[in-house]
């Protein structure tokens, strides 16, 4: 990645970062709709925090911007600039968006959708369930494990916090 700094990936609600003065603060993921992160070069913090609630919603809306957003110069005119695009997401797509944002710090925000976007078209998600053994009559523990796979998702429209004109 190139990055220096130390980036730890936490799942959970929430989660304690330390200051540089030593201080702590709790942030919830919440309060990025699910999944977010606390870059050193923005904070003042030492290293880089991703925090991806694994309970998060995985369906969510944005404000979607369209060609008379980026005429207007950014400004949000409502019908005009935005629409509203419902957006498919997973714990395993939030993890590499947020790495994006990591990657991409510094620079326009378009660069983390592409990222995203980028995982998006190849993202495979594995869902591993329990299944009963061949061979196993019914008072046997023995089990093993079976994957399903989900095709890849849709890509992700730009939005009036991640588009190339907003940093």
């Amino acid at each position: 990645m190139g990055e220096e700094t130390n980036t730890n990936i936490v799942y959970g609600a929430s989660t304690q970062i330390t200051m540089n003065d030593g201080t702590t603060q709790t942030v919830n993921a919440s309060q990025g709709g699910g999944a977010l992160t606390v870059l050193a070069s923005e904070n003042n913090v030492s290293e880089n925090t991703i925090l991806v609630d694994p309970n998060a919603a995985t369906t969510f809306n944005v404000q979607a911007v369209n060609g008379s957003y980026y005429s207007s110069g950014g400004a949000v005119i409502p019908a005009i600039t935005t629409t509203t695009a419902s957006v498919t997401s997973s714990m395993q797509n939030a993890t590499w968006h947020e790495l994006g944002h990591v990657v991409y710090q510094g620079k326009t925000q378009d660069k983390v959708l592409n990222f995203d976007n980028t995982t998006r078209s190849i993202y495979q998600s594995t869902k591993m369930v329990p299944t009963r053994a061949p061979g196993y009559d019914k008072g046997a523990s023995g089990y093993k494990m079976k994957a399903y796979y989900s095709t890849p998702l849709a890509p992700r429209p730009p939005d009036v916090t991640h588009n190339r004109i907003y940093r």
